[in-house]
């Protein structure tokens, strides 16, 4: 057998190189959609994903907050915060409402990022609330308080029971708050006088959702549904607290049961699936016909919302802890992680 030429040689190693490539590409996304664009923010997001016309506002660890443009991924504006945005991303018209690590709740132009108003440091225990022009929310001192959304007056002040960790919910025009005592406690918006005290026993330590009248809660080990004076229509032990905020889509009730994310028929209880990751469910969002669950090592499963099933996985360098959101009219899904990276992926789900 005759020498191999260099030339011969560089071509071998040249075509095990792409072939390597594009193994680890398919490998990385394990048949997940294809990425429309992927954005660097040089933080951790640490605020959960909200649409605000074609922007999709997002937060990160270094007190930014930020504006992208859903189509090209492009910054719109960005604004650094007193500390780093947490939990859930309100918007209301031109107004965009989040709390940060300081216990403060910010008041932001949805347009430019400009400062509207600030409480300064308040002890915000929860994501805010929006009813009738006010934005209410829990502080860690055992109150719920409502600030006018225009100026950021302070309205009213109320003093709970015990301490509220939990989402404050909409029911009908009314607050709802779930305690640590086991209280559901009703609330008037306008002057916040407590209407209604419901003592269930245990306490209310996950997540409140209304959704058409109805009430679910995340009490310390199951789920349960409320009609709107407090009576329980079911529900079902899961054996773990539910974290994570709930949605309703499609008929069913999603929550987390770590490591766990479950799917519940919104009217009979019954468990249609149950999902399991063989790691920590760390952020999950939903829209259309699928599910994003957020995995602690770092992956991002796509889930059949019929049926439970995985569709495909989306890796990344680190956990995607803040809430994945999907725009299903657009075919698109955001999600940014640990890593620093906002990513957006083609559904075309329209």
């Amino acid at each position: 057998m005759g020498q191999v030429s260099i030339r011969e040689t560089v071509i071998v190693v040249a075509v095990l190189c792409i072939a390597m490539l594009a193994t680890a590409i398919v490998l990385s996304r394990d048949g997940a959609p294809p990425t429309a664009w992927r954005l660097d923010l040089g933080s951790p997001v640490t605020a959960g994903l909200t649409m605000h016309g074609d922007a999709v506002l997002a937060g990160t660890e270094a007190g930014e907050l930020l504006a992208v443009d859903r189509i090209d991924g492009t910054v719109m504006w960005r604004a650094l915060l007193q500390a780093a945005p947490r939990g859930e991303i309100r918007v209301d018209q031109d107004r965009a409402y989040v709390r940060t690590d300081d216990g403060a709740l910010s008041a932001r132009d949805g347009r430019t990022g400009e400062p509207a108003w600030s409480t300064g440091p308040a002890r915000v225990n929860t994501a805010p609330l929006l009813v009738d022009g006010l934005v209410i929310l829990t502080t860690r001192d055992s109150e719920v308080v409502a600030f006018e959304a225009t100026t950021g007056r302070e309205r009213w002040r109320t003093a709970m029971p015990a301490l509220v960790q939990a989402d404050l919910a909409d029911l009908d025009g009314l607050i709802v708050a779930g305690d640590i005592g086991g209280r559901m406690i009703t609330l008037e918006p306008r002057t916040g006088a407590i209407l209604e005290q419901v003592s269930r026993g245990g306490d209310f330590v996950g997540p409140i959702l209304e959704s058409g009248g109805t009430v679910f809660a995340g009490p310390r080990s199951g789920l349960v549904a409320l009609d709107p004076v407090g009576r329980e229509l079911w529900s079902v032990e899961t054996g773990q607290p539910t974290r994570l905020p709930m949605l309703h889509l499609g008929g069913v009730l999603l929550a987390d049961a770590s490591p766990d994310l479950l799917a519940v028929d919104v009217e009979t209880g019954e468990v249609r699936w149950r999902y399991t990751a063989q790691a920590l469910v760390v952020s999950f969002g939903a829209g259309g016909s699928f599910v994003l669950a957020g995995v602690h090592t770092g992956e991002v499963h796509g889930i059949d919302l019929a049926t439970g099933e995985r569709l495909w996985r989306f890796r990344t360098n680190a956990p995607v802890l803040a809430t994945p959101l999907v725009d299903a009219p657009a075919g698109r899904a955001f999600f940014g992680g640990r890593d620093g990276t906002l990513y957006a992926i083609q559904t075309d789900e329209r």
